[in-house]
């Protein structure tokens, strides 16, 4: 398996929630994420896990998915380029979309963004994100997902406020 990077966020970006935070830009993380690849400009496989508990909320979630249009548009998304998959989780995780394997002229960022990036919906509930881990690792395990890529898993949730 080819290298692999793990990137949690924070819904900081969408909903500061103690004072000195700020918001996180789909630029900023975007440049933190390319900083963080080995090789940048090569194949990249790339897992969205969304927190769409119901702490996030509906308005919230739908600034998480402008969020994830927003970094998509500084990648090339194509068979030999960049690859997406979506996990999402509440109460329960599911796969959205796993293009990971999709070797199609229909992979390309105009279908991700027109036709599978609207499905993905918000539902609230409890916030399980182990099972959005473990559904992205399945994904990344799955035969036809390109060995020579570089795995990057990028979370997005709420924070965790303490007293």
């Amino acid at each position: 398996m080819g290298a692999f990077v793990v990137m949690s966020l924070l819904v900081l970006f969408v909903s500061p929630a103690v004072e000195g935070q700020s918001a996180m830009s789909a630029s900023v993380a975007t440049n933190t994420l390319k900083a963080a690849l080995p090789n940048p400009n090569r194949a990249i496989d790339i897992i969205f896990a969304l927190d769409r508990s119901g702490s996030v909320g509906s308005s919230n979630y739908n600034k998480i998915i402008d969020f994830v249009k927003a970094v998509l548009s500084h990648f090339s998304v194509s068979p030999t380029t960049t690859r997406v998959a979506v996990v999402s989780f509440g109460s329960t995780a599911k796969v959205d979309f796993d293009l990971l394997r999709w070797t199609s002229n229909n992979n390309n960022k105009c279908e991700l963004l027109r036709t599978y990036i609207p499905r993905i919906k918000y539902t609230g509930g409890a916030t399980n994100t182990i099972g959005a881990l473990y559904h992205a690792l399945a994904l990344l395990k799955k035969s036809g997902v390109r060995r020579y890529s570089t795995k990057v898993v990028f979370t997005i949730t709420e924070p965790i406020l303490c007293d």
